[in-house]
Formats: C-alpha cells, sequence, structure tokens
C-alpha cells in the first residue's frame, strides 16, 4: 500500500542492484520515519542489529536511508523499517523544509536529519544536491 504522505522518492538505483536494501528493527523501538539517515547498531539479542538515528562523522561510518518508516503499512506489519545503504549511487528526492541548502552543496547527517552544515570537523557527506525545487521544499540528492 502506498503511503500518499510520502516525503521520499527514489528515482533511480533501486531496485535495479545499484542500491544495498535490508530491513531492521528500530533500536529501542523508535518512532523512525522515511526519510530519517540510520545507522547500524547492535541490539540486545546476539546477531539482531537495530538501527538509531545517525550524525556524520570523521571516521568511516556506513549510514542508511530509511524508505519505509514506522508510519507505512509495510512496517506496521513487519515491525521493521526498509532502508537503502547510502553513498552507493542511488538518487533521491525529499521534502526537506529546514535543509536550506543549493545545488552542488554536500549534505550531512545530523541526529537523522539532513543538513548542509557537517556536524563535526572533516565530516564525510551523505550526498550532493544535484536539483533544487524552492516552491515545494524538495532537493534531489545523489548518495
Amino acid at each position: 500500500m502506498s503511503y500518499l504522505s510520502s516525503v521520499l522518492d527514489v528515482v533511480q538505483g533501486w531496485p535495479n542492484a545499484s542500491a544495498l536494501s535490508y530491513e531492521f528493527n528500530p533500536k529501542n523501538n523508535g518512532n523512525i520515519t522515511e526519510g530519517t539517515i540510520v545507522k547500524v547498531s547492535a541490539g540486545t539479542l546476539p546477531g539482531k542489529s537495530v538501527v538509531e538515528p545517525h550524525t556524520s562523522t570523521a571516521t568511516y561510518d556506513c549510514p542508511w536511508l530509511v524508505i519505509r518508516g514506522k508510519e507505512t503499512f509495510d512496517s506496521v506489519t513487519t515491525k521493521k523499517l526498509s532502508c537503502l545503504r547510502m553513498r552507493t549511487g542511488f538518487v533521491f528526492d525529499i521534502v526537506a523544509p529546514n535543509l536550506d541548502a543549493n545545488v552542488s552543496d554536500l549534505v550531512y547527517a545530523n541526529n537523522g536529519a539532513l543538513t548542509k552544515t557537517p556536524p563535526v570537523q572533516d565530516a564525510r557527506p551523505v550526498g550532493l544536491i544535484i536539483e533544487k525545487n524552492p516552491a515545494e521544499n524538495k532537493y534531489r540528492i545523489v548518495s
């Protein structure tokens, strides 16, 4: 079932083998919505990873983009979030009214949200803005 209030559209690279998709449980059953950038961490059960909001760092990190959050029918039914591994070449559109960035700006994650300001010195970006629609607060980003 479609989520009609979606803030996110993957426009290129998924599911056609150029992005890795996986389903995770949210940490502590958190209310993680679509468009949130998350990181994988160890769960309370051995071998069961969970995700929580991510903040870009200067060291190697592996962020994921939530494409089906807690508010979607699929996630309510399965109790899992669908995520795409970032930095694999997929392109997505996202509504981000608080981003205030321009084409060719690098974007970072700060507690799960996109920002154009690096949260720490030498933080690794999660994407690059390739198109902007200011009327709808929508950005096209390659990650």
